[in-house]
């Protein structure tokens, strides 16, 4: 069980990063310069993933900030996953 324990610890995932990644969470660490907010341009012409990207922008947390100022166009891939998502299951829940 010690071994169990001590991999968990120094883990990157799990140990080494834990206190970076629960600062960055908290927004004491890691927050950009400048929030990200998306190219809404890429959703102008479907109004479904208009919507889904405007509820995604009310849902987002201080961990969000940093994740999608990290890595480009992570937030677009998001919302056109969560649209196809989301109209995929209303579909199939109306069969």
């Amino acid at each position: 069980m010690k071994n169990i324990e001590d991999s968990i610890t120094t883990a990157p995932r799990t140990g080494v990063l834990a206190d970076f990644f629960e600062k960055t969470a908290l927004g004491e660490l890691g927050e950009p310069n400048n929030t990200y907010l998306g190219d809404i341009n890429l959703f102008k012409n479907d109004e479904k993933m208009s919507s889904f990207y405007l509820n995604h922008r009310k849902l987002q947390g201080q961990f969000d900030k940093h994740f999608y100022s990290s890595i480009p166009f992570i937030l677009e891939e998001e919302c056109r996953v969560g649209s196809a998502l989301k109209d995929y299951l209303e579909k199939r829940d109306s069969i």
